[in-house]
């Protein structure tokens, strides 16, 4: 395994900096993890072990099997933000996913070159646009429960503005990418 930084300014979001790192990358798959490491690194052989199993994309679940749900350990204020969200989420799209928050995911590399290219968003959204293009893309997507723990420090901020520009974005994703198909995966 190579890691190598890349780094660039101004700061553009979470969004940005993941489709920097995923289109820098040469691998066969690519991994990305919270910063904070509130998933413990070992953790990332379940999601390879889902690629080996078939998927094209793993994404790390705070959901257990059986409904026990980890984000449970984050403050009354970020549970009740990330609730509003999904909701409103799942209504929108990606309603069969449990969650796309969780900063752990992996991508074969052909997944990758298909989706990050066309990602808009750079904010916190970007997980539920890149998840939306892979099901319109036909990328298989495993949901794996993964350990997790709430670590203090986050950089979210709920706010009457910041929910209407999530709102606003999950609208947009669904317009940006009204006509992607199958047989886009390859343009």
């Amino acid at each position: 395994m190579t890691a190598r930084l890349i780094s660039y300014q101004p700061n553009r979001g979470k969004g940005a900096a993941v489709r920097t790192g995923a289109q820098a990358a040469t691998g066969d798959v690519i991994l990305s993890l919270d910063a904070d490491l509130a998933m413990p690194p070992e953790e990332m052989q379940k999601l390879l072990d889902a690629l080996v199993s078939g998927a094209d994309i793993a994404i790390g679940s705070r959901v257990k099997p059986g409904g026990g749900d980890m984000r449970a350990s984050q403050p009354a204020w970020r549970r009740l933000g990330g609730r509003m969200f999904a909701v409103v989420r799942r209504r929108l799209l990606l309603s069969d996913i449990e969650d796309t928050q969780c900063g752990f995911k992996a991508f074969r590399h052909e997944a990758a070159r298909a989706l990050f290219p066309r990602q808009h968003l750079e904010g916190w959204a970007f997980d539920a646009e890149i998840l939306y293009m892979a099901q319109r893309l036909g990328f298989r997507i495993a949901q794996v429960p993964v350990e997790w723990q709430h670590v203090e420090g986050s950089s979210f901020r709920l706010g009457v503005g910041s929910a209407l520009r999530e709102v606003r974005d999950l609208v947009r994703i669904r317009w940006l990418h009204r006509g992607l198909t199958p047989a886009d995966r390859s343009s």
